[in-house]
């Protein structure tokens, strides 16, 4: 299954790494970039979880707003030392807080939350032997990862296998895909 072209998408992430990524996965569903919003990209170390956090329930109002009218909203927040389950828990106690109602299993929201950080996925991608506690340095400038978006791609639409290589959360990312992909039908 590939994403809806019918759709508008709008991602909430972290930093420019993950937009990057999240990006290239949509040029690769064949969805065009002027139906892509991002949402700026806050600058110094630890505000973009912080923002993203901030800002979910902000965009689930908006989705609210309009009735989802034909958009999905791609979350994307690195677990870092959390598990997964913590990460997501933070989510919806920020959106609790708020006084903001969702439906987690029907809403248009994709939520990806690399474990530790989306350079995981991209070296799990490129086939080298990683787990999900190791970090991966980066400059702040984002690398090149258009044949890890590639792969990504091809592996939620089930065309190629990833096993080993795939990770947990990656696994759970793919599910939110599949999700997705079903809620557009």
């Amino acid at each position: 299954m590939k994403l809806s072209r019918n759709y508008q998408y709008h991602i909430l992430c972290e930093d420019i790494q993950s937009r990057s990524f999240i990006n290239a996965v949509l040029s690769e569903q064949g969805i065009s970039a002027r139906k892509v919003i991002c949402n700026s990209i806050p600058c110094g170390e630890g505000c973009g979880e912080a923002a993203v956090r901030r800002d979910f329930p902000k965009e689930i109002q908006r989705l609210n707003a309009t009735s989802y009218n034909k958009q999905v909203l791609i979350v994307c927040t690195d677990a870092d030392k959390y598990t997964i389950d913590e990460r997501k828990s933070f989510l919806d106690k920020e959106v609790k807080s708020q006084g903001v109602q969702w439906d987690k299993q029907n809403a248009p929201i994709m939520v990806w939350i690399p474990k530790r950080q989306i350079e995981t996925w991209i070296h799990a991608l490129n086939h080298e032997s990683v787990d999900e506690n190791m970090t991966f340095p980066h400059s702040g400038k984002p690398v090149s990862c258009k044949e890890q978006a590639k792969k990504f791609s091809m592996y939620c639409q089930d065309l190629i296998e990833l096993e080993p290589s795939a990770l947990n959360s990656m696994i759970e990312s793919k599910n939110e895909y599949n999700r997705i992909c079903r809620l557009q039908k």
